[in-house]
């Protein structure tokens, strides 16, 4: 059972309660005799209005609090995963690794927290997929550079390309590194 439930059932309960007691309060016996009736109608006439605004005030403040209460149990539940996601944003944006999204059972936005599951796995993936072929390209860069060191001549005009695969190595190590700067609010 959700918290909400429980907490509307003992609401529901108090209130059968508080109107029972004030029934028991404003009830009073009649038929004892005219001029004892009258005297009877006229101070519950008096105590009424006293009664009936006390009675309000203490509804409207249980109602008040419940609603209070309530509502901040399920912001709990909403800021929370809210506040978990920007914080993995920014391990994201600062190239951070993210062991495992992790929500509480009682949060919402459960979807959110799967979606998200699914973006560092992706990550993760895209990740070893440059690493290897960042690997990859820098050994055939360093074999290109020892040929070209061992050939000083460069009979197959070998050398300009060879500048240009650097410089391409260069920027992708650059972009996988990545600069994370503005990503820290």
């Amino acid at each position: 059972m959700t918290l909400a439930a429980r907490v509307a059932g003992f609401a529901g309960v108090g209130f059968i309660l508080f109107g029972a007691g004030l029934l028991a309060m404003l009830h009073q016996r009649l038929g004892l005799g005219y001029a004892k009736d009258l005297a009877a109608l006229s101070a519950l006439q008096e105590r009424l209005p006293t009664t009936l605004f006390a009675a309000g005030m203490i509804s409207v403040t249980v109602v008040g609090g419940m609603g209070l209460f309530l509502s901040l149990c399920w912001t709990h539940a909403v800021s929370g995963p809210l506040v978990r996601v920007r914080r993995y944003l920014q391990e994201l944006a600062t190239n951070q690794p993210i062991e495992e999204v992790r929500f509480r059972k009682t949060d919402q936005l459960h979807r959110l927290a799967d979606a998200f599951e699914h973006l560092i796995a992706a990550r993760s993936r895209r990740r070893a997929a440059w690493d290897t072929s960042l690997e990859r390209a820098e050994r055939l860069l360093q074999d290109c550079e020892h040929w070209s060191a061992r050939h000083p001549d460069d009979p197959s005009g070998l050398r300009q390309p060879l500048r240009d695969l650097h410089d391409v190595y260069e920027q992708m190590h650059q972009l996988f590194q990545g600069d994370a700067s503005g990503y820290d609010r």
